[in-house]
């Protein structure tokens, strides 16, 4: 039989953010007796026009982003053509993290009898997206309330052959990405919080262009 509990303790949810990250991501007084002594707490109040929704401690959720569904292409494994599928909305777990890097692409040319370098042309580069996160139990949820149900939902999104466009996410759309392609996932388990599964989706913003004269 199955003892897993998934109701956990706002205490044990930081604890964990800190297991999975390697760094306090927050610092809640009162939660734990043997913090280091030069931490210190800046609390701030969020109004209800800039939270996105309350999470399953009745906290304030800021940075959510979610998956827009519908007809994404996929290939059959029998024919192995690509074939539409149905796909729901899906929110990325709210224990999520996102880093953004936007590289440019330069030509540089030395010059001779001088320093530096003369910068021909330059672009931008995709930018580039690193996905962390866990998938908990979170009753909060509209769906995909189990951490196996987000593992699986993550699982399938990546065998889209196709770019997964943001339904919302202000983290993404104040950067101008609406979409995004993922080139892998992993997944791993969390030494001593069965139930619990890591993640990480290293991806790629995507955009369309539009070609003329042809």
């Amino acid at each position: 039989m199955n003892d897993y509990n998934p109701i956990i303790s706002i205490g044990t949810a930081v604890a964990l953010l800190q297991d999975v990250f390697g760094q306090p991501v927050y610092y809640i007084p009162g939660i734990s007796n043997d913090a280091e002594p030069d931490m210190s707490y800046n609390m701030s109040v969020a109004s209800a026009e800039e939270y996105d929704r309350l999470s399953q401690f009745g906290t304030p959720v800021v940075g959510t982003f979610t998956i827009k569904g519908g007809n994404y292409k996929v290939y059959d494994k029998v024919s192995g053509k690509l074939v539409d599928k149905e796909y729901s909305d899906f929110e990325f777990p709210l224990a999520t993290i996102v880093d953004f890097s936007r590289p440019k692409s330069i030509t540089k040319t030395p010059t001779i009898g001088s320093s530096g370098t003369v910068k021909e042309i330059f672009g931008f580069e995709d930018a580039k997206i690193s996905i962390r996160g866990i998938c908990i139990d979170d009753p909060s949820r509209k769906s995909y309330k189990t951490a196996k149900e987000q593992q699986a939902a993550l699982w399938a999104l990546n065998e889209i052959a196709d770019s997964l466009s943001i339904l919302k996410g202000n983290i993404f759309l104040e950067k101008n990405i609406t979409r995004f392609v993922m080139e892998d996932i992993q997944f791993s388990a969390v030494q001593g919080k069965p139930g619990m599964i890591q993640f990480e989706v290293p991806a790629v913003s995507d955009e369309d262009f539009l070609i003329m004269d042809i």
